[in-house]
């Protein structure tokens, strides 16, 4: 036992153990580091597996910079992204450990370990001696001074089979140390220890330094290289020996000797894995992950690689076209679009093109909107044509709007196998969807049913899409209950369409039950669903509802984009807050989002209405700081302005300099001046637009023609000229789409054109031909139902029926109304339902009719109730309709004193500051326009104040019967509390003082 611990540990045996585990920490501990890291950072390691990068780890090429050789690490970039690839283990720890293992050495040759017989001359150095040389000219930082040297000792070594192990393990240390050589000794280095590892043994490291020596010394050796390499490496270390190589190509401050080193590495690139795979042509996204990789690093590192693939088509047309086809793939799927169509242009030159080749470079093309050169190509290559291509033709022609063209090559599909098949069908109905054509969608889809093709969810969608264009919402409920009997299941798109359908319709309630039903079914709510939602609150104008829902999509981790702000800053706007606002634009920017036209549209809209000429003249100065330029939305909303504020001239200026101009005018930006001359009564100037419209060739919106029709009605009355003009309009042959109307077909009448001939008739004080209208729209079926379900159709016939005291028909379609008006009524933070502050005076006439209903049927008594319970849902009144309540409730002993109390708290106010306004405009303290403004909007007209004045004893009467004392106490009582009431009765009065009664 004693003996055999002796024998274990005499010094050779525990030097080589040291030797042993220095050789351990100098090859293992990288990836000890590797695991140690990947478990404290799972998440970076993720992100360096991820679709973007290479699958394998660069960590051992050998090659390094020259001034820190052994050390540095290497940065490369691949796709925008930076990744570092470290040393080799054996260049990292040579340095650290080689005073160790040169001392273990000495030791192992003490005098008292080496027999005498085994002594050489000291002329010949041995073995030995020789490997303490190499290791001292290893720890020498300068391997220029030794490479001669070196070589020297190699080879001696090499001679002797004992000392070949010890080369074996040093020898990546020694490839590190002379990576930065560029004397030619060093490929003999390299090569010198490559030989001495068996072809089997060989490992990518080994080829690396060969490799990276011919590179720098002698590149033409390169591809034999991997040519060999491709008998032993497998294939992920082919394609990690080939990064490596491009990479050290495209190092910074490179002095490659190939004049060419873009050619080169393509050339390299193709010959190398076609020699591996038999083909360049890298197409499946997955399977070839890395392979494309590669090739988008050569393509990222070069601008002129167009021109590389070109010289290799020309050399190698067979295989030179399979790496451009992969290119142009490439850029495709980044949508790098013009550098895809420049590949497709040398293809096409040099007649390689291939069908898949046409497809992609249509498809850029589109992708650009340059539908004419898609349809050049196309037809400039009739020998390369197949029946797929049918997809791509049609969503040309589709995106062209040539539904003519379209049409011709769907119809031209048929006879051709089973062509048209439901890809075909769903493209042309996509397209004609957007268009509102719903017929023609209806037709598409028998068809599908009567070939017994299955249809898919995306045929379902653009049935649902044609009713949402066409404003039908009802429609969009029938084509969503048709999924089921399908036996599909909706999809995100399909509750997106419901859900802006909602919105459209400002039907928050059924918006709801399309996010519930989403959740059950597992639909994934997205930020895109959620500023839908916010943009319906906006419509709504509803805060409290918005900004829960955008607090909850922060809390989500969904990040706010420009729309999701935009929505929430046009409801803050919308609902007059645009402190809020305001903050909420500083808190986009601090987020790094800048503003867009559209941004700049919408508060641009808002500022103008609230007549804010310092904030309209900040953003003007925003746009020109950011080089935002105007469109046409943008000039729409800049006419309303101007017409707004009078502006006419201004607003024609803008209107003939756009004609010039590539937005020119649109039918909108006529309407909006239509709109403001018949506001200021100017008729002959709207009709005159209509016609200058006509000879322009622009088509009328039934918005244009509602406006002439009623242009028509207010200057020739009784003529009849409106209603023949509307009459033409609709008798026309072709259907218009108006996708800004509700209802788009030209043979449906809209809710405008409907309201532009009521109010002519009822105008003309035409009852009858009124009640003759409303009997047509019920005779319309469903389409009249809806009208009559249209809250500007109900407004307009409840306000008609008010006017001519029909109190039957003025209930039946107010309560209509109001049914309606519920609808719109939003929900605050205290859990109550009221109307938003926006839309206070949205029925403020059809209420005033109600009131003179209740009196004309003797139940005063619930006039100041309904107008209280109004008042606490939201509803705002004008001044006019308060002055006409005062004298209801005053003439009514039931009432009476509600009247004087709502006289007292609403008008009272603004009479006394009329009084005051007009003192200070006597002595030149105000102007007129400044009288106004300190006035305000309600005050007692002359009537209500003759008549609370003429029932003043009455109301004392009342006063003191409810109090249980004589008339004069009353009157004193309620003078301690009224005296401004009565004393301002007093002073408009002056004939009677209004004396104690005796």
């Amino acid at each position: 036992m004693a003996s055999r611990q002796i024998l274990n540990s005499n010094p050779v045996l525990m030097s080589k153990r040291r030797e042993s585990l220095l050789w351990s920490l100098q090859n293992f501990t990288q990836d000890f580091l590797a695991e140690s890291l990947r478990s404290r950072d799972a998440r970076a390691y993720a992100n360096f597996l991820n679709s973007n990068r290479l699958s394998f780890r660069i960590a051992d090429w050998i090659s390094t910079t020259p001034n820190s050789r052994n050390t540095s690490r290497i940065s490369t970039t691949t796709n925008g992204r930076t990744s570092s690839a470290r040393a080799s283990p054996s260049a990292r720890f040579a340095y650290t450990h080689r005073q160790a293992a040169r001392a273990a050495f000495h030791n192992s040759l003490g005098p008292s370990q080496v027999s005498p017989r085994y002594m050489v001359p000291h002329n010949t150095p041995t073995q030995s001696e020789l490997i303490l040389e190499l290791n001292d000219i290893l720890s020498d930082a300068n391997p220029s001074q030794h490479i001669s040297r070196l070589l020297t000792v190699i080879k001696n070594l090499k001679t002797d089979p004992s000392s070949a192990p010890e080369l074996l393990r040093m020898r990546r240390s020694i490839y590190a140390y002379v990576s930065a050589s560029i004397s030619h000794d060093r490929i003999e280095i390299v090569n010198a220890l490559f030989d001495l590892v068996r072809p089997a043994k060989r490992s990518k490291y080994d080829f690396a330094a060969k490799i990276q020596a011919y590179l720098d010394l002698d590149p033409a050796q390169v591809e034999p290289v991997f040519v060999d390499a491709l008998k032993t490496i497998s294939k992920a270390g082919i394609l990690e020996l080939l990064y490596s190589t491009f990479r050290h190509v495209y190092r910074p401050n490179s002095n490659f000797a190939v004049p060419d080193p873009s050619y080169f590495c393509f050339h390299l690139y193709m010959t190398v894995l076609l020699r591996q795979y038999g083909t360049v042509c890298f197409l499946d996204v997955e399977k070839h992950k890395t392979e494309r990789n590669i090739l988008r690093y050569l393509m990222n590192k070069n601008t002129r690689f167009v021109t590389v693939l070109k010289k290799l088509m020309e050399e190698n047309p067979a295989f030179g076209q399979m790496l451009a086809t992969t290119c142009l793939d490439l850029e495709y799927k980044i949508h790098n679009n013009a550098s895809a169509i420049d590949i497709w242009d040398a293809k096409e030159q040099l007649h390689l093109a291939s069908t898949l080749d046409l497809q992609k470079a249509m498809s850029a093309l589109l992708h650009t909107k340059d539908y004419d050169r898609a349809l050049a190509i196309y037809k400039r290559n009739p020998d390369i044509h197949a029946d797929w291509l049918f997809d791509t033709l049609l969503k040309t022609y589709a995106y062209k709007q040539d539904w003519a063209s379209m049409q011709q090559v769907f119809e031209s599909l048929f006879g051709r196998g089973e062509l048209p098949n439901i890809n075909h069908y769903r493209i042309v109905m996509e397209a004609l969807s957007k268009i509102a054509g719903v017929d023609v969608v209806d037709t598409m889809y028998d068809n599908i049913k009567a070939r017994k093709l299955a249809p898919t969810i995306a045929i379902h969608n653009a049935i649902m899409f044609s009713r949402y264009a066409l404003g039908d919402i009802f429609g969009v409920k029938e084509a969503y209950d048709r999924i089921a009997a399908d036996g599909l299941r909706p999809n995100l798109r399909t509750f997106t369409i419901k859900l802006m359908a909602y919105s459209d319709a400002h039907d928050l309630a059924s918006a709801k039950e399309v996010l519930a039903q989403m959740q059950q079914q597992d639909v994934p709510i997205t930020r895109e669903i959620l500023t839908t939602m916010i943009s319906l609150c906006s419509k709504r104008y509803d805060i409290d509802g918005a900004e829960r829902i955008f607090s909850w999509l922060k809390q989500k981790g969904m990040h706010p984009d420009l729309i999701c702000y935009n929505a929430m800053i046009e409801c803050y706007m919308n609902a007059k807050a645009p402190e809020s606002a305001e903050r909420l634009l500083e808190e986009m920017k601090a987020n790094g989002i800048s503003m867009r036209i559209d941004t700049i549209t919408i508060l641009f809209k808002h500022y103008a209405r609230m007549k804010q000429s310092d904030k309209l003249s900040e953003l003007y100065a925003e746009m020109s700081r950011l080089q935002i330029l105007p469109d046409a939305k943008f000039y729409s909303v800049m006419l309303e302005y101007l017409v707004r504020t009078d502006k006419f001239n201004e607003a024609e200026t803008i209107i003939k300099e756009l004609d010039s101009t590539e937005l020119k005018n649109n039918i909108y930006h006529y309407s909006i001046l239509m709109k403001g001359y018949l506001d200021n009564n100017q008729y002959n100037q709207v009709i005159e637009i209509f016609q200058e419209l006509e000879r322009k060739h622009i088509e009328p919106t039934f918005e244009t023609v509602a406006l002439m029709i009623e242009a028509y009605e207010q200057s020739m009355r009784g003529s009849g000229i409106g209603n023949q003009v509307l009459q033409d309009y609709m008798s026309k042959t072709d259907e218009l789409v108006d996708l800004t109307s509700k209802y788009v077909p030209r043979n449906v009448v809209s809710p405008e054109m409907v309201v532009a001939v009521l109010k002519g008739h009822a105008e003309r004080l035409n009852l009858d031909q009124v009640k003759l209208v409303i009997e047509a729209i019920k005779d319309m079926g469903a389409h009249g139902k809806r009208l009559l379900e249209n809250d500007i159709v109900l407004r307009r016939i409840s306000l008609i029926f008010g006017k001519f005291n029909e109190w039957g028909l003025f209930t039946e379609y107010s309560n209509r109304l109001m049914e309606v008006v519920r609808t719109k009524f939003v929900q605050t933070r205290n859990g109550q339902y009221r109307l938003p502050p926006a839309l206070r005076l949205v029925d403020n006439k059809v209420f005033r009719y109600k009131f003179i209903q209740l009196a004309d049927m003797g139940q005063r008594d619930k006039i100041f109730p309904l107008y209280k319970t109004l008042k606490a849902k939201g509803f705002a009144f004008s001044n006019y309709t308060i002055n006409t309540i005062v004298p209801l409730l005053v003439e009514d002993p039931a009432t009476i004193t509600h009247g004087y109390e709502l006289a007292e708290r609403e008008l009272l106010g603004g009479s006394l500051r009329a009084i005051e306004a007009s003192q200070m405009e006597r002595r030149g303290l105000i102007t007129a326009d400044q009288k106004s403004r300190f006035i305000g909007h309600k005050k007692m007209s002359i009537t209500t104040r003759q008549v609370l004045a003429q029932y003043y004893y009455k109301f004392l009467e009342t006063l003191a019967q409810q109090m249980g004392v004589s008339p004069r106490r009353a009157y004193f009582i309620y003078r301690a509390k009224h005296k401004d009431l009565l004393g301002h009765l007093q002073w408009v009065t002056r004939d009677n003082h209004f004396p104690p009664l005796e």
